[in-house]
């Protein structure tokens, strides 16, 4: 047995030699040769030849090599090439094989073809210990017991062994068995080894070691795996709650139920219990998108929600693993007292008057009530009565002077709220018809307030022929079924729209002015002149029933010119341009418009 040697093959003055070496993987149970191939040409033999390929065949594997042009007149050594071969050993670690070099020289040799020349010989290597290996290894979890399955072709006594997290489980004296399965049968204190080191994840690399000893070494054999930590959730916590606002309490008597916006939500979250060597990470606790973290008592506040709620606490562990303990929160809903008030003059003139507070409020469960009282004094007072207690949604008489004016407060609460007040007007009393001796007036609808006057208030409808003298103004409706005469002006309508004020008259003329603002650029030429782009100047704020007559006047910082209005129709102002002197970038202008015509 060698890890080298020569083999060689010759004619007449020529040799072939090839010297070859091996080096051996014992894992792999292989040997690689390295040979390297050479011409010996003798002193009086020359030889001139172009390259060549030539073959090496080692173990029935023959590999190709190219030798360069050789040109010697003899007395050399040529170096034709280097040939390298992998060898697998037999399953015991030994190996023999046939070598064999071919040189195709293909020349004349004194008179002679010589087609090639052969070096062969048989090779004996040295055996490769034999180690044995794992060939399948299992994935496994906390819970079960690691195996795998080894080969051990030169029947080496085994030991074998868990590595993780830089510690070790061993086990020896496995035999020396040629194939099989082995299984560690963990102990619960080993167990807990492995999952004690791996707190904060529920997976850990793990490798398999099989080791043989040959010849004194050992060998080992590895395998990398996977184990995972399985049923370690943490045990839930308990989760109680209470409404820890003693005046909410007081009115529901009992600390389950949570009054929206005013109880004091408590939680008390208990400690979980976490498994197979993991720790806390975190606790939280959330209603209604509040989240607080930690455990024991908790303060979440008031809380706004309508309906029933619900608390919810995870916990989550070192790994990663969450338990989740559920709470239903009974809310009663609470909102904010209202009211309603009605307070009018019977007969819209008496001193007698009627009030009633119509108050919404929640119920509570019918634990909640609601208080109502009012207070009263003549606006030119300065000093209010004293309150007075009313009941809800109760019409009640109150005697208030019909001479004066009264400002009447009301105010509101609940067992929660606290006073809510708000304050209505009550005018003084207004008969349908009323007779003024000392001014010697009439009043319709209304107290008249000049000597020698006849004051209507609101629409009125004339049946026959009547004149009336003087300026005057009529706001509302006024229907003439008969001659009616009017000797002075009489507006019978006025007012905004569209950016603008009409006035109309009875006897059909309407009025109509706007302040027009305008930004614009002018840079379109005309003569020595720059105008700007068409602008529309929108709607009137009346319609005429023909087209009125239009006059526009500049206005403003800026001055310019106004060219003629056009388009006018009996809806809208119509189209005009300005002009100016300069060319102009984009400025502003005001323009007053003022529209005359018939309104009827």
């Amino acid at each position: 047995m060698a890890l080298s040697g020569t083999i060689s093959g010759a004619y007449r003055g020529y040799t072939l030699q090839t010297s070859w070496t091996a080096t051996q993987n014992t894992a792999g149970n292989y040997s690689d040769i390295t040979a390297t191939h050479k011409l010996v040409c003798d002193s009086t033999f020359a030889l001139y030849i172009d390259g060549r390929t030539n073959s090496c065949t080692v173990d029935g594997t023959a590999k190709n090599f190219t030798s360069g042009a050789i040109s010697t007149g003899g007395g050399t050594t040529i170096t034709l090439g280097t040939t390298t071969h992998r060898v697998y050993h037999n399953a015991d670690g030994t190996k023999s094989l046939t070598m064999t070099t071919v040189f195709n020289m293909q020349a004349d040799i004194v008179g002679t073809w010589v087609s090639n020349i052969t070096a062969t010989g048989t090779i004996t290597l040295n055996a490769i210990p034999r180690q044995a290996t794992i060939t399948v290894a299992n994935n496994f979890n906390d819970e079960q017991n690691p195996s795998f399955t080894f080969s051990n072709a030169g029947g080496f006594q085994m030991s074998a062994y868990l590595s993780f997290a830089g510690q070790t489980i061993s086990r020896s004296g496995l035999g020396n068995a040629t194939s099989g399965t082995y299984t560690f049968a963990l102990t619960e204190a080993e167990r807990e080894k492995l999952r004690n080191a791996t707190p904060n994840s529920n997976t850990m690399a793990v490798t398999y070691g099989l080791q043989s000893v040959i010849s004194g070494t050992t060998y080992t054999s590895t395998n990398a795996k996977t184990m995972t930590i399985v049923n370690a959730n943490p045990t839930a916590p308990t989760l109680t709650y209470s409404d820890t606002n003693s005046t909410t309490t007081a009115i529901t008597g009992n600390n389950q139920r949570i009054i929206r916006n005013k109880s004091i939500l408590t939680a008390v979250i208990g400690v979980a219990g976490f498994k197979k060597g993991a720790t806390v990470k975190e606790y939280r606790t959330t209603i209604n998108g509040v989240t607080i973290g930690g455990n024991g008592t908790k303060n979440f506040g008031t809380v706004n929600l309508a309906t029933n709620g619900e608390l919810v606490t995870t916990v989550t562990d070192s790994r990663g693993n969450t338990a989740t303990t559920k709470k239903t929160v009974i809310i009663d809903d609470w909102i904010t007292p209202t009211a309603s008030v009605q307070l009018y003059r019977i007969n819209n003139f008496e001193t007698s008057s009627r009030l009633k507070i119509d108050s919404t409020y929640s119920s509570l469960n019918g634990k909640n009530t609601i208080t109502c009282q009012y207070c009263y004094k003549k606006t030119t007072d300065s000093a209010y009565s004293s309150w007075t207690a009313v009941a809800n949604n109760t019409l009640i008489t109150l005697s208030l002077d019909n001479t004066a004016d009264f400002n009447v407060k009301i105010r509101i609460q609940d067992k929660l709220s606290g006073w809510i007040e708000a304050s209505k007007d009550l005018q003084k009393g207004i008969p349908i018809v009323f007779v003024d001796t000392n001014l010697n007036s009439v009043g319709i609808n209304a107290l008249p307030q000049l000597p020698n006057y006849f004051e209507v208030n609101g629409s009125g409808s004339i049946s026959g022929a009547w004149t009336i003298k003087g300026d005057s103004n009529v706001v509302g409706n006024l229907n003439a079924n008969g001659d009616l005469k009017w000797k002075g002006v009489m507006i019978v309508a006025q007012g905004t729209s569209n950016g603008g004020t009409y006035i109309k008259f009875a006897d059909g003329t309407m009025i109509c002015t706007k302040k027009h603002s305008i930004t614009t650029a002018c840079q379109n030429a005309w003569g020595s002149m720059y105008y700007s782009g068409e602008i529309n100047i929108g709607s009137l704020p009346a319609n005429f029933t023909a087209v009125p007559a239009v006059t526009a006047l500049s206005t403003g910082a800026n001055e310019f010119f106004l060219g003629s209005i056009r388009n006018t129709t009996t809806s809208t102002w119509g189209q005009m341009y300005i002009y100016r002197p300069l060319s102009t970038g984009s400025s502003s202008y005001v323009v007053d418009l003022v529209a005359v015509g018939r309104w009827k």
